[in-house]
Formats: C-alpha cells, structure tokens, sequence
C-alpha cells in the first residue's frame, strides 16, 4: 500500500510523469470497479432479503452499502499495487521516484528483478537495432 500511497501524492519529475499518470489512472480504474462490484454484491443480497420477506432497517441498508463499498475498494487497491509496481519498474533508471522505491519493490517480490532485467534487455536490444 506504501506504493499506491507514494505513487498517489507524489509530484513526478519529468522523466517520469507518464509513468506516474498512468499508475494513478490504473488505480482510479481499480478503485472504481471494486468499489463498484462491492455495491453490487450488496445489492444483490439485499434483493434476496428482500424477496424472503427479511425487514432491514434503513440504519442497517447504509451499513451493508458503506461495508460493501468499502470492501470492493480495500481490495481494488490491495491488487492494484503488483501493476504499479510494474510502471515504476520501467520508469527511467535516473527518475527520482524509481530511485526511492525501486530497491524496496525488488527486496519485497525478487521475483520482479528477474523480469525488469529481461525487459529492459529487451529495450536495450530493440534500440541497437534501429
């Protein structure tokens, strides 16, 4: 969440507005969706209720939508954080915030190491041969 957090109020530098702009839109999107998907569930299960005859209180109505709003969100952002890390990967080596948290995405998934060095391998390859 320190990523999401980061990338959210961070003022990018040049290199790296792109990437930044992009990350905070695909967390818009997430945000979004999951928020979306969690009222639905909520809606949904409240048609059931009601269909059998189940009284809720308009108290407990506002709880079940905030819950499941809330819910849809948490998660959104919680998957959202493997593909912005993704994006700060392939920011510029010399951009400010790939500097700052680079080195604390590669010691959290090593995983993505292997995969940054094969991508810009591949960048570094494809420019040769222009």
């Amino acid at each position: 969440m320190e990523v999401i957090r980061r990338v959210w109020t961070y003022e990018p530098h040049a290199l790296e507005r792109d990437g930044v702009r992009e990350c905070r839109r695909l967390v818009a999107r997430y945000a979004a969706l999951g928020t979306g998907l969690g009222l639905a569930g909520v809606g949904v299960a409240m048609g059931g209720l009601a269909r059998r005859g189940a009284m809720i209180s308009l108290l407990q109505k506002v709880a079940l939508f905030a819950g499941g709003g809330a819910s849809g969100l948490g998660i959104s952002l919680a998957l959202s954080i493997r593909p912005c890390m993704d994006i700060v990967l392939t920011m510029d080596r010399e951009a400010p915030l790939r500097k700052e948290l680079g080195h604390v995405i590669l010691q959290w998934n090593p995983a993505m190491a292997n995969e940054a060095v094969a991508r810009q391998a591949a960048k570094m390859s494809q420019a040769r041969s222009e």
